[in-house]
């Protein structure tokens, strides 16, 4: 499952709204030379930018694997960047997750800021995605939490979900459920609490697209272990609501 190319959903939302031309009727970027792969590499250790404390650079390289690939979906957005909207489970970018601490995950609603060096540029940082073999992405991931939720056979959850394409959105929380009392059981000071407008980004480790985190919080059963964004991104749709 190969989900680098931007979906026709995408580019026509940004050119609706921002008035931008079609990304798939630019040219193609001119062949790079073969010593693009080392000149990429060597970016890891390169002089860099100062970092946000919510950005971080992840790094990957299929020169040895040709058939290997990001397999990550990404939506445009207007300050040049691109959102990651889905994430396939067999791609470089999953795999690196799993070995990775939550901090320097790559999930859905992280924007890409740069690849390979290139930044602000929509058509040559998707086509680095697409036709390079090395990548150095620079990641801003935002506010987010892990947190465990034990669950009781019978007993309501307590949310009010709305499944959206950059995470399931909380739009409330039942005053009965398993995650009121979660709430109850955690000061307001502590930064760890539920609330609505949050939107939970994984799963019990499922972490490939909205829907699928959904499903896993539905079917869960002993503890649910998600994780959480603070401030939403900018969601396009809503697909389902519980």
């Amino acid at each position: 499952e190969v989900y680098s190319e931007l979906d026709a959903d995408a580019i026509d939302f940004m050119g609706e709204l921002l008035d931008a031309p079609d990304l798939t009727d630019l040219p193609p970027l001119e062949d790079e030379p073969p010593e693009v792969a080392t000149s990429v590499a060597a970016q890891v250790s390169a002089p860099r930018e100062v970092l946000r404390p919510d950005e971080f650079v992840a790094c990957f390289d299929s020169v040895d694997r040709p058939r290997a690939a990001l397999a990550v979906s990404v939506r445009p957005t207007a300050q040049g960047t691109l959102v990651v909207t889905r994430i396939g489970p067999s791609g470089l970018v999953e795999e690196r997750n799993r070995g990775a601490k939550l901090e320097e995950q790559i999930l859905i609603g992280d924007e890409i800021l740069d690849v390979n060096g290139r930044k602000g540029d929509l058509h040559a940082m998707r086509s680095a995605l697409l036709e390079a073999k090395t990548w150095v992405l620079t990641v801003r991931k935002g506010d987010r939490f892990e947190m465990t939720i034990p669950r009781t056979s019978g007993k309501s959850f307590g949310l009010r979900l709305t499944c959206q394409d950059l995470g399931v959105r909380i739009a409330g929380i039942l005053p009965e459920g398993e995650a009121a009392q979660y709430n109850e059981q955690h000061s307001l000071g502590s930064g760890r609490r539920l609330a609505t407008g949050q939107v939970i980004i994984a799963a019990n480790g499922v972490r490939s697209e909205s829907l699928k985190i959904f499903e896993k919080m539905k079917s869960a059963e002993g503890q649910l272990r998600i994780v959480v964004r603070r401030t939403a991104r900018r969601s396009h749709r809503s697909v389902e609501e519980e």
